[in-house]
């Protein structure tokens, strides 16, 4: 049985896709304003896309 919330499987998703490839060996104390803003802008994109609030907003929490 598997225990794990289902948002787990898109956090991953997002985490490998986006957050890993833009951020690579970034310490976290090193993202501010203007990282999370090329983040944003490298995000658009990788996706090709406007990407919708409920995805950003799962990139986000993960």
């Amino acid at each position: 049985m598997d225990t794990g919330k289902v948002a787990y499987k898109d956090y991953i998703g997002a985490l490998t896709k986006y957050h890993i490839p833009v951020f690579d060996r970034t310490y976290i104390t090193s993202i501010d304003q203007d990282r999370l803003r090329e983040f944003n802008v490298k995000r658009r994109e990788i996706a090709n896309k406007d990407l919708s609030k409920s995805t950003i907003l799962n990139h986000n929490a993960a």
